[in-house]
């Protein structure tokens, strides 16, 4: 029993050892197959990691360099435009602005503009390259006074300012009715001709070209007028 036990026990602890014999080594080979497939793994790893950031780290570059080198010319073409366009905005508004100031003398220059004036009272006005042959007018431009009234009439109108008009005197006013009624006598008469009265209690005339009119005037001496009956 004591053999058969010990045979047993050498059993078992034989067993025991070529099962831990065998435990350990495959343990071993697992741990060594672990590390090995694990340096690898690693090293596959970290040399696709590097790659990566290699790659990575290339096309950075690469992008940002000609990401700058784009900005680069960007800038430099917005610069380029920038200026060749403000040189020109500076010329134009140079060239405006001297347009502007500039004025020719040597040629005529028209001014239109127009005004509304009200009541203007003016000691004198000037008619620059007008004589007294002309009339300015209120609303503007001149006439020539002949085109109002022929010579002959501007003749006795110079006479009437210059009282060197006729003048006819009648004692009544029957006496100038009766005269007048004369055709004859009423062609004589000339534009500002006078026509006084002696008696006093009446007015005086004077001729317009058409017909009698008040005259408003002080009857002048009657000693230096011819008295026609």
């Amino acid at each position: 029993m004591l053999d058969k036990k010990l045979n047993i026990s050498d059993q078992i602890d034989a067993y025991s050892k070529t099962e831990d014999d065998a435990l350990l080594l495959l343990k071993a080979d697992k741990s060594e197959l672990i590390d090995a497939y694990t340096k690898t793994e690693d090293d596959e790893l970290l040399t696709l990691k590097l790659n990566i950031s290699d790659q990575i780290d290339a096309y950075n570059k690469t992008e940002a360099d000609a990401l700058l080198d784009y900005k680069l010319n960007i800038t430099d073409q917005i610069d380029a435009y920038t200026k060749s366009e403000d040189d020109t905005l500076l010329l134009l508004k140079a060239d405006k602005s001297e347009l502007v100031d500039y004025v020719n003398l040597g040629t005529a220059q028209t001014i239109t503009d127009q005004k509304q004036f009200n009541i203007i009272t003016v000691a004198s006005v000037s008619k620059q390259g007008k004589n007294d042959a002309s009339i300015l007018l209120a609303g503007g431009g001149d006439m020539l006074v002949r085109s109002l009234v022929n010579q002959t009439e501007l003749q006795e109108v110079r006479d009437i300012a210059s009282g060197k008009s006729k003048a006819y005197v009648f004692v009544t006013q029957s006496d100038l009715n009766d005269w007048m009624a004369i055709q004859d006598n009423v062609a004589k008469h000339a534009i500002g001709d006078n026509l006084y009265i002696v008696d006093k209690q009446v007015v005086d005339y004077w001729w317009d070209g058409t017909d009698l009119k008040v005259l408003k005037t002080k009857q002048p001496d009657m000693a230096n007028v011819i008295t026609t009956l």
